[in-house]
């Protein structure tokens, strides 16, 4: 480009060319050139971006282990979910901990054991371990659940389980089920034998209301 302009520059000063039309000629000449290396570096900017985005994104791994909840029954102004914990590939777990979310404003937890202070879940299963936490915050609508194993092998979760954790007892305060959902929050976690972070999948879940 550089070098065109020079040439040309240097053609006019001799005075071999000095019409009008030689001038549009050279204008449109140097536009469309222009043109074109803008247009080429624009490409190859957009195509570098492309390679960059394309390199960035990072697979996201197969899930070893699903979490969700299922509503069991409902009586009255009472309502049973499960948790389910489900094994999509074989690991052995070492310790799980999971953290849940519900409006304390439509529904509250139903203490499974009214002799240990503070409300507590029903635990169904300990086949993960020992259950090192149970806890509900009432006034945030928080529960918090852990499991740990100190077997040197952990517990052996299989393709195809569906083992029950525990079941959450609630008494319903409203009917929409816009406001009766469960979210699992941020520590939500399984660890594999070598205390390694193991894929763990989430499903919201809501309480049925017929």
């Amino acid at each position: 480009m550089i070098h065109f302009i020079e040439k040309t520059r240097r053609w006019l000063q001799k005075g071999e060319r000095k019409d009008i039309f030689f001038w549009g000629v050279i204008v449109l000449s140097m536009a469309l050139i222009g043109e074109s290396i803008w247009i080429g570096d624009y490409l190859s900017r957009q195509k570098n971006g492309q390679k960059a985005a394309a390199a960035t994104v990072t697979p996201q791994p197969r899930p070893v282990l699903v979490l969700q909840g299922k509503s069991k029954m409902k009586a009255d102004a009472e309502a049973t979910v499960q948790l389910i914990l489900q094994g999509k590939q074989t690991v052995n777990v070492r310790g799980l901990d999971v953290v849940l979310g519900y409006d304390p404003k439509a529904m509250a937890i139903v203490d499974s054991d009214p002799k240990t202070a503070g409300a507590q879940v029903e635990i169904k299963n300990k086949f993960l371990g020992q259950v090192a936490r149970n806890l509900v915050d009432e006034r945030r609508g928080r529960i918090f659940l852990s499991w740990l194993n100190f077997d040197r092998v952990g517990a052996a979760v299989m393709p195809g389980d569906e083992i029950v954790l525990a079941n959450l007892h609630f008494k319903l305060k409203s009917q929409n089920p816009e406001s009766l959902k469960l979210h699992f929050l941020k520590g939500t976690q399984a660890v594999d034998i070598e205390e390694k972070a193991v894929p763990l999948q989430t499903k919201d879940f809501s309480v049925m209301v017929k």
